[in-house]
């Protein structure tokens, strides 16, 4: 394996890291007001990122959890 492969594959592993920790952070948040509307929009930043890394991992449980949030 090439030098150059494993400094782009260290980043972009790193990066998906990085992302995937402060999603799964938000999603263990627990809101004093689920209803309220900054915790709603939140939500649809959380759905957001969900939405970025996809491609990359099966996040259909994560999606499931906050729709059920979203005006619920």
């Amino acid at each position: 394996m090439s030098t150059i492969f494993r400094t782009i594959h260290n980043a972009k592993t790193r990066s998906f890291i990085e992302t995937w920790s402060g999603i799964r952070k938000a999603l263990q948040h627990k809101p004093f007001h689920p209803q309220s509307g900054q915790h709603q929009q939140f939500l649809q930043n959380l759905v957001h990122q969900l939405e970025q890394v996809k491609s990359l991992v099966d996040v259909r449980e994560e999606l499931e959890l906050i729709q059920k949030q979203l005006n619920g």
